[in-house]
Order: C-alpha cells, then structure tokens, then sequence
C-alpha cells in the first residue's frame, strides 16, 4: 500500500506545524513545476483547447495530491516486537535549547511571511469580486434573460465579459457586435470557465510566491479565450468578422481579473490561434507525459529514501507523545506520530531526523550512526520536558 510522507493535521496544539504546512507547500511547487514546465514546452500551442484546459487542471490537484504519496510499498504494519533492534540515543544528539529557540524562530518568522503574502493575496482577490458583483448591475440599463443566463446591458462603454451565468456587455457593442460577443460569453458560460478562475485563485494565494502559478493561469486565461473564440466560430460565424470585431471590442476599457473578458489574451495571439490549422490527431499522445513524469518522480524518490526508520515518541515517564514531528530537515519530508506515539518513514542513511514536540526539548538523531537491519532502522525516541 501507499504510505503518506506527510501527514497535514487539523487543530492541534502542536506549533510545529509550522514545519510541517511549509514543507509540504514547497512539495506542492517542486510538482507544480515537473508538471507544468513539459507542458509550457509541449503542449500550450496545440489546438486541443478543451484537454490543455483539463491537463492544467489536473496538474493544479495532482500537485497538491502527489506530497502525500510516499511511493515506498510498505510490508509490515506500524506495530512491531519491542525485541527488535533498539537503537538509543547519545546525550552527543540532544541539540542546545540555544539552537532549539534559533530554529523555532526562523520558522516562525518563515512562517510569518508566507501567512502575510496569502493573507494580501486573498484579500486582493476578494476585493476584486466584491467590485465584479458589484458592478455587474450598477449602471445597468436593461436584464435580459436567455438560454438560462442573464445579460446586462450597461450605458457607459465597458469590456464584455461574464460571470458564471451573468453576461455583461456595453449598449453600443450589443447594437454593433451583440451576436458574436454573446456567442462568445455563452461559450464561456457553458464551458464552465468561472469555476476554473475560482479554483485557480485559491491555487494562487497557497502558492503565491511561485512564479509558475501566475504562468500557468495567464496559460489558462489564454485557453478559456481560445475554446470560446473556437466555439463561435464552430457554431457557424464568420470568421473574418468575427476577429473584426474583437479587434474593436478589445479597445474599450478594462475588465477584471475574476471574469472572463476579451482581454485576457493578446488578440494577435487569438488570432493566430484562430488561423492556425488543427493539431494532428497523432498529437494526442504527447498528453501521456503525464504519467511517466510521475513514475519518474516517485521512482527518484524512491532511490532517494532506500531506508524505512519507525518506532515510538514518549517522555521520560514512558507516556506516548501524539502529534509528535519527525522532520528530515534537508529532505523537506517528515510525519507526526500517531495516536499511539508510532510514526513511520523513508528516508536515506545519511539523513538526520528531527524530533520536536512543545513543551519537550528537540532531538536531532544522524541515522549513519544507528543500528540498520534488513534495510530497516527501530528508533524509539525519548523526549524530555522543558523544566
């Protein structure tokens, strides 16, 4: 079976989480990047609109699934003989407190840093729909409802766009373009659009420090436009007009970052896409990279963690410590003890494990100096109180 490397908890009293939540969204971008750089490179001017759409999607959950994943089969259940090997620990391991406080406190403020850039992110984005919803009837001349979605016709020259079933547009480009532009929005309604800009902006404030997100959804900004220019033009517009008019649309005002709206790509681009001849079926298989890609990780990871450490964390009176972090620090990996005080990993022989729970003094342990039998390591951890 799959064992996590990783196991994120809810509500404890464990400050060490601080630990464990920065890990594991740094996993979340080392994925995010071996998944979406091949795509960037293969993929992203193909014309399979509808499956860019979805591989991007599917690269944004996968890369904060695959963390979770420790790609080591495990044999043997997390109980075991207390007759098996033993490893103690020298009083050479036991850290300062000095080095204890250095270390808790670059995390915190780490920590810090990264809750005020999503904190900021956040409230950016909401501050931006708040505004779209509160704009969507301000000023609004007349609702029309058709095809299950409301449309409002605004006075004053505004870029059209839409909104999961609400389409706003100016009374001038209804009068002049109102055929297309509606075509155009209603494709973007059907397609569901507005769900992946919400989903994409959550990705974006976890991940906000990561340059590759805000690629990745101006890459998903571009293939919402391209689907919908393609759904118009399959429903039988023509299409010299059809970019002739977007070409006079996209001069008038701005849109908002939460809506779909024509100036999401550059219309030289839409274009181009719009005359480039359809990708060749045998393209097709180029979305299979996937796959081996993740194989490919797991398997180095695999390689990198030949060496399964488990046993149990109590204190000084033999108590099991819950919710105890078992860190590799130069791995960016780690667990937390179970109910029982168990915890269970891989890792690699030179690697040193981290112990740390609060109200107890850390421990740092090289495992090149514990016993290893059958690829296998029992370390049983004693921590004791702070006093």
């Amino acid at each position: 079976m799959f064992y996590p490397t990783f196991v994120h908890i809810n509500q404890t009293k464990n400050n060490n989480n601080m630990e464990n939540i920065l890990i594991y969204i740094a996993q979340c971008a080392i994925w995010l990047g071996i998944l979406y750089l091949p795509f960037r490179w293969m993929l992203r001017k193909e014309t399979y609109f509808r499956a860019n759409r979805y591989t991007l999607l599917a690269i944004t959950i996968l890369a904060f699934l695959l963390p979770w994943i420790n790609i080591h089969w495990v044999a043997f259940q997390l109980g075991y003989e207390e007759t098996s090997v033993i490893t103690t620990l020298p009083q050479d391991f036991i850290p300062s407190n000095d080095t204890n406080t250095s270390t808790f406190n670059g995390w915190k403020i780490i920590f810090a840093i990264y809750l005020l850039g999503a904190s900021i992110c956040f409230l950016y984005k909401l501050t931006d729909l708040i505004r779209l919803l509160h704009f969507i009837p301000k000023g609004c001349l007349w609702v029309h409802q058709e095809n299950g979605n409301h449309i409002y016709c605004h006075a004053h020259s505004v870029m059209p766009f839409s909104w999961m079933n609400k389409i706003v547009i100016s009374e001038e480009d209804y009068q002049r373009n109102g055929e297309e532009i509606l075509m155009h929005e209603h494709a973007h309604i059907v397609c569901g659009h507005s769900w992946d800009v919400l989903w994409l902006s959550m990705v974006e404030v976890i991940q906000w420090f990561n340059p590759l997100i805000w690629m990745l959804s101006k890459d998903m900004d571009a293939i919402h436009e391209y689907e919908a220019d393609c759904m118009v033009l399959q429903h039988g517009s023509d299409p010299t007009n059809y970019q002739l008019s977007l070409i006079e649309t996209v001069t008038k005002g701005h849109g908002y970052s939460f809506s779909n709206h024509f100036t999401n790509s550059q219309v030289k681009q839409r274009i181009t896409m719009m005359n480039r001849q359809s990708s060749s079926h045998k393209m097709r298989w180029k979305y299979l990279y996937l796959l081996p890609l993740i194989l490919l990780g797991m398997s180095v990871y695999a390689q990198k963690y030949p060496v399964m450490v488990q046993g149990k964390v109590t204190d000084e009176n033999g108590q099991e410590i819950i919710t105890a972090s078992v860190i590799i620090p130069q791995a960016f990996t780690g667990t937390m003890t179970n109910s029982d005080g168990n915890y269970l990993l891989h890792t690699g022989r030179e690697d040193i494990l981290h112990f740390g729970m609060p109200g107890y003094e850390s421990r740092s342990i090289a495992l090149k100096d514990c016993l290893m039998k059958n690829g296998r390591i029992i370390l049983n951890v004693q921590l004791t109180t702070i006093k």
